[in-house]
């Protein structure tokens, strides 16, 4: 144990005491309520504002110009949407190409099978049943039947 507590008497300390108190509390917020505390912002509020009309200008003004957190959010929120859609895109392109390249496939494809039903199988479901005669040069390149 250190025989000072440097590390929780500055900003940094304060932050990280906060945040174990609010954890859902953003940077932005923490700012905000440190220049609130250390600006004497009540004080200066209650000697300047002294009318409705003063706090309901001022409510107006934060609504329209925003903190900017939600659009922050919400641009974070749709990288990672299309981070995963770019994933998923690319998962299933990989795949049909595993399936296009597969061994049963390409036996389809040179026995004129449409490429329905089970693959390598004919329409009698025997593995060896062609719909349509192949070429001499391409059956030397499908396996053996028993």
């Amino acid at each position: 144990m250190p025989a000072i507590n440097d590390e929780n008497e500055g900003a940094l300390g304060s932050f990280c005491k906060l945040i174990r108190q609010q954890p859902q509390l953003t940077i932005q917020g923490y700012n905000g309520l440190s220049m609130f505390f250390r600006n004497n912002t009540q004080l200066f509020m209650e000697a300047k504002f002294t009318t409705d009309e003063d706090h309901k200008f001022l409510h107006k003004l934060a609504r329209e110009t925003g903190s900017g957190e939600q659009a922050w959010q919400k641009a974070g929120v749709d990288h990672c949407d299309d981070k995963q859609h770019r994933l998923i895109k690319k998962q299933k392109k990989k795949e049909k190409k595993a399936q296009e390249n597969s061994d049963w496939h390409r036996l389809d494809k040179l026995a004129g099978f449409p490429g329905k039903g089970q693959p390598g199988t004919g329409p009698d479901g025997n593995l060896c049943t062609l719909v349509k005669p192949v070429p001499p040069e391409r059956v030397a390149r499908l396996p053996a039947c028993d």
